[in-house]
């Protein structure tokens, strides 16, 4: 087995400073008083989750008693909000009455996260080991994020298109940098559900709204082809396997401190079957292994990633390090396969929707769509990563696709009678044909 190679200094602390937005982020459901002295909430949210002093059990207690609390009243509020994936430019136009009741209500929390995407800074503050406080919050930060989305839309529909366009396009970097700085799962996958909407956005917006050229020239711009980082897990990963390793820290220093309600003699015997390092290093090989696979495009991979079972084989398997293994195997061990597909569906979701816009920019009444498309540069050097193969074309939709991860062709359906099919398609179509939904 390797030695522990992970370690707190891969995941540098990020100063949690007014100029950095994912202060705004933390404090979303925080009272309105906090505008009137925001330094300290600033303060307060330090002490708990300095990195170096931060305790485990006065975080445990603080989050249970007062910032869980917080987003209590949230729960289940803005549901209505979720029904814009169908159609983001529909649902601005004739939801409205929704809509503005909706932005008078949660004002305070739509300035917080517009101050979130203004500051010069955003990047993951919380140490992995507190990851889990960022979980009651997820499901505000989504919702917020999708109203603003939606807002967004409808400046277009006013007619401030340079307006909306940018906003919206601000809230895209904003969620490239939390999935680029991302130190937990959680924060990963809101900044990968935040951009997800935009780039899905952009795709009705495109449909729907005869954009400039100067404007799609500013999507593109704001569009580059995509490295690792922007879509990728490592570092959420890697502070998943930091996260484990201290708590298996913590529970052999409780055996150790005869602090798990045994006797001290059977104490002794609890530590030679839960081995704490072993244990650590089963979680090292499945992290790396994850991390390995996530940066190899699927059609590349050659294997599926191992599931922990192999360390349970064999005749005598419970000999050695029983509990860890039991552990690992049973317990405390997320589907990690599902983040990389997660990944890799966003990946192919954003260059989709790259080629799209410079197609709309290209297609000119009395041009032929597909023989537009195969001569864009964006088609012809962008591969699907779940074929290897230039993405597909449905000419009857208009539309271009990714086989998904099941690599199986599904003629551009994202779901089936059986519910299997998972290909991701962008359309492309006429604006007098926005009215086609996929």
């Amino acid at each position: 087995m390797p030695e522990k190679i992970y370690k707190y200094g891969d995941l540098k602390p990020t100063t949690l400073a007014l100029d950095n937005g994912f202060y705004y982020a933390l404090a979303l459901a925080e009272p309105e008083t906090m505008e009137a002295n925001p330094t300290e909430t600033l303060e307060r949210y330090r002490g708990f989750l300095d990195p170096v002093s931060g305790d485990n059990e006065t975080v445990a207690h603080w989050y249970r008693s007062e910032y869980k609390k917080l987003f209590e009243p949230y729960y289940g509020q803005l549901r209505f909000i979720n029904q814009a994936k169908k159609d983001w430019w529909s649902f601005s136009r004739y939801r409205q009455s929704e809509i503005q009741a909706a932005e008078a209500k949660f004002a305070l929390q739509l300035e917080r996260y517009r101050k979130m995407l203004a500051a010069p800074i955003l990047k993951d503050f919380v140490p992995p080991r507190f990851s889990y406080i960022m979980t009651p919050g997820r499901e505000l930060l989504r919702n917020i994020s999708r109203l603003y989305t939606v807002l967004c839309l409808k400046e277009v529909q006013a007619g401030r298109v340079s307006e909306g366009v940018t906003q919206l396009l601000r809230q895209l970097e904003a969620a490239l940098n939390l999935i680029r700085s991302s130190r937990c799962v959680e924060i990963n996958n809101s900044g990968k559900d935040i951009l997800r909407d935009c780039l899905e956005a952009i795709q009705d917006l495109i449909n729907g709204y005869p954009l400039p050229d100067d404007h799609l020239q500013l999507l593109l711009r704001h569009l580059p082809p995509p490295g690792y980082a922007d879509y990728g897990s490592e570092n959420a990963f890697i502070g998943y396997f930091l996260d484990t390793s201290d708590w298996f820290e913590t529970l052999d220093q409780r055996i150790e401190d005869n602090r798990v309600g045994l006797n001290r003699s059977f104490s002794g015997v609890m530590r030679a079957l839960f081995q704490k390092q072993r244990t650590c290093n089963y979680y090292l090989d499945y992290v790396t292994d994850c991390i390995q696979m996530e940066k190899q495009f699927p059609y590349q991979w050659t294997r599926r990633l191992p599931d922990g079972r192999k360390i349970r084989s064999g005749f005598f398997w419970w000999v050695q390090n029983p509990t860890g293994k039991w552990i690992f195997t049973r317990m405390g061990r997320p589907d990690l396969l599902w983040e990389i597909y997660r990944s890799y569906r966003l990946q192919a979701l954003y260059l989709l929707t790259r080629i799209a816009v410079q197609l709309k920019r290209e297609l000119t009444p009395g041009h032929q769509f597909q023989t537009v498309l195969q001569n864009l540069d964006s088609y012809k050097n962008f591969k699907d990563p779940f074929s290897g193969q230039p993405f597909r074309l449905n000419l009857q939709k208009q539309g271009i696709y990714s086989l998904g991860p099941n690599g199986r062709d599904d003629q551009g359906k994202s779901q089936g009678p059986n519910k299997n099919a998972d290909d991701i398609m962008v359309l492309c179509l006429d604006t007098q044909n926005s009215s086609k939904k996929k």
